[in-house]
């Protein structure tokens, strides 16, 4: 098997696939950087990566450079779960179309709905701080979203009996909401909270955080 690369980025969407890596049993190399204080990443993670945009997370497995999380969880899963255990096979269309719904909506809305407030922040806090509440309507109705479709499957995990990559992939993009205040963990999303909680008390999710040193400080 090509050896495999993670390069992580701290408090970034590497954690998804740190994660994925570990729920699939497969061994690889982590190179961990740190954020400056702007928040941007070093020049070194640029360099390290070979990467224009010096983003995370950059997965390397051989002779392939790959970015974008969506895009390797979909690699990974197709080159290395033959069982699917974590997508399943795309001829068995609902299961496997309802897993991919939520990959994508992991960056495509819930993302795309809170990362105005920390591109702000960046400039100018103050109007941050105004944008906050602004942002927080949105943002709570793609968490009234998850809740009723958490609700609609009975709870436990996103797709599925078991943990899947919608849950690898979603799980970063709620747990930065809360963690950056554009919507409380205050029990009005319960479900949501809920599925987090079996997501934090994953070993493999464990594994993942210990790995890379993952965290998420409030803002």
């Amino acid at each position: 098997m090509p050896p495999i690369t993670l390069y992580h980025l701290q408090a970034s969407r590497s954690i998804r696939i740190a994660w994925l890596l570990e729920e699939l049993s497969l061994p690889y190399t982590l190179i961990r950087a740190e954020r400056e204080p702007s928040g941007l990443s070093p020049a070194s993670f640029k360099e390290s990566t070979g990467t224009i945009l010096g983003k995370a997370p950059v997965l390397r497995d051989g002779d392939l450079n790959l970015e974008e999380s969506g895009a390797i969880t979909e690699y990974l899963l197709a080159t290395y779960d033959g069982e699917h255990r974590l997508m399943a096979p795309q001829l068995s269309s609902a299961t496997w179309a309802k897993t991919l719904q939520f990959i994508h909506a992991a960056e495509g809305t819930m993302m795309t709905h809170c990362l105005p407030f920390i591109y702000v922040k960046r400039i100018d806090a103050a109007a941050a701080e105004g944008l906050r509440p602004k942002l927080a309507g949105v943002v709570g109705k793609d968490l009234d979203w998850l809740e009723k479709e958490l609700e609609l499957k009975g709870g436990g995990w996103l797709v599925g009996d078991g943990v899947s990559a919608a849950d690898t992939m979603m799980a970063f993009s709620v747990m930065f909401i809360f963690a950056n205040g554009l919507a409380p963990r205050d029990g009005r999303w319960r479900n949501v909270e809920r599925w987090l909680q079996r997501v934090e008390e994953r070993e493999a999710w464990r594994e993942a955080v210990r790995k890379t040193g993952f965290e998420l400080p409030a803002q």
